[in-house]
């Protein structure tokens, strides 16, 4: 994994504007835990056309408020999570 998370973020220092790849490392950041990653980077896949994670995560995690979200408002997300890690990212 941690092969994928350079490559991602590699892809985005070249091109920030590469919305796949923040929908990816976001992916990654949900398996991980990584919530308010995983948020940002659904929110700059959304600003560049990509609204794949972002559907995903308002299905399964609360929009974060403020800079933080609780890991008690979690609902789902060890379901969310083992989806994601069945399926290629």
């Amino acid at each position: 994994m941690d092969e994928a998370i350079a490559a991602y973020q590699h892809a985005i220092k070249l091109d920030p504007t590469y919305a796949k790849a923040h929908k990816n490392l976001g992916e990654i950041n949900v398996v991980q835990e990584k919530y308010d990653q995983a948020w940002h980077h659904a929110y700059i896949a959304v600003k560049h056309g990509n609204t794949k994670l972002i559907d995903m995560l308002k299905r399964y995690l609360p929009e974060p408020e403020g800079d933080r979200m609780k890991s008690s408002e979690f609902r789902g997300i060890g379901l969310f999570a083992h989806l994601l890690t069945c399926r290629s990212i």
